[in-house]
């Protein structure tokens, strides 16, 4: 999401490291650990070594380096997201001035149009931690990141990533959409998997070994986006802001329905936490945000107006949700036809051919 729109806003987006971040905050706990091989000293092998500082290996490391890292971005007028706790804005109502600071474990990110606000944070931050400046974004999280900002573009590829997954690998390409319905099949039976299951699990890595320059494109406009922004399906649902890519999520629904409009119903549900939490997202990050796509009129209309009938009266509670979100206005339900829903593939396996 943020580089989303730090590539439709032209953002300057660096990335830096933190050295032996673990190792940076103090410890609160008393933990004591045996002396070190080749450090002990002599004749007093029995003694043990009290820490002072965190360890890499202990259990309460990632916190305490993420509580440091939390207050000593804070002090610099950063706020930290409710939605997304990794994310933290700096003057996010005023775009020629914002700044969005992503955190995973020890990787920064820092995203603004100002160059000289980058510095002056990437300074500040120098003065706590020890980081180490990258430059511009380019690999994070085994993703090669390219852009082109004159289209306010830009594309994330695991190819590098892949490479190294799956080396010596001669496979041809199976020819597929998506993998999310055949990833979802196989992942059910990792406990006790047969030959059957061995061989889906090629055709996967397959598909993966011929689509290696396959990239995700971001960016682009918020005005000249699809206006389709939110969809949903029987078994998965997709959401879209503008710029982006499908936010899509497929679950395996332990459910029995007894009429398409109770089954939708139930997953209408799904949709309705997901969009819940991405427009508090946008409105911290100060854009806009969308609403829910729905195909089934009888689902729209129960949802809308939810009366005791015989045919909906044994629905489980928790499934209610979504006409109480509507009724606060907190989502919009509107009618999109089958053919125009765009998470309707993630439910449907694709037909491959193998070539």
């Amino acid at each position: 999401m943020v580089l989303t729109i730090a590539a439709i806003e032209d953002m300057e987006v660096e990335q830096m490291d933190a050295v032996t971040a673990f190792l940076n905050p103090d410890i609160e706990e008393e933990i004591y650990m045996e002396q070190p091989e080749g450090f002990a000293i002599a004749g007093q092998e029995h003694l043990v070594c009290r820490l002072c500082r965190n360890l890499y290996g202990l259990k309460q490391s990632p916190r305490n380096w993420n509580q440091l890292h939390n207050a000593q971005v804070k002090q610099l007028g950063f706020v930290q997201s409710n939605a997304d706790h990794c994310i933290y804005t700096l003057h996010a109502q005023d775009p020629k001035s914002a700044l969005y600071l992503l955190l995973y474990v020890d990787d920064i990110i820092l995203a603004s149009k100002s160059i000289a606000q980058l510095n002056h944070i990437q300074t500040e931050l120098s003065k706590q931690f020890k980081l180490t400046d990258t430059g511009a974004l380019g690999l994070f999280l085994g993703m090669e990141i390219t852009r082109d900002c004159p289209s306010r573009r830009l594309w994330l590829s695991q190819k590098h990533f892949l490479q190294k997954v799956l080396p010596a690998l001669a496979w041809t390409t199976a020819n597929q959409h998506d993998l999310a319905a055949s990833v979802g099949s196989v992942i059910q039976f990792m406990a006790n998997p047969g030959p059957g299951h061995w061989h889906a699990v090629k055709h996967i890595l397959r598909y993966m070994s011929g689509t290696l320059d396959a990239v995700l494109e971001l960016g682009g406009s918020f005005s000249t986006a699809p206006d389709l922004e939110g969809t949903l399906t029987l078994t998965g649902l997709a959401a879209q802001t503008p710029g982006t890519p499908s936010l899509a999520c497929l679950q395996v629904w332990r459910h029995v329905a007894l009429c398409s409009t109770e089954a939708e119903y139930m997953v209408l549900t799904l949709a309705c936490q997901e969009v819940i939490w991405l427009r508090q997202l946008l409105i911290e990050l100060a854009y806009p945000q969308f609403n829910i796509y729905e195909d089934n009129q009888g689902c729209i209309t129960l949802a809308r107006n939810p009366t005791s009938h015989t045919r909906t009266k044994h629905i489980h509670i928790g499934h209610h949700f979504i006409c109480k979100a509507t009724a606060n206005q907190h989502v919009d339900l509107e009618y999109c036809p089958i053919k125009d829903i765009a998470a309707d593939k993630l439910a449907q396996p694709q037909v491959c051919r193998a070539v």
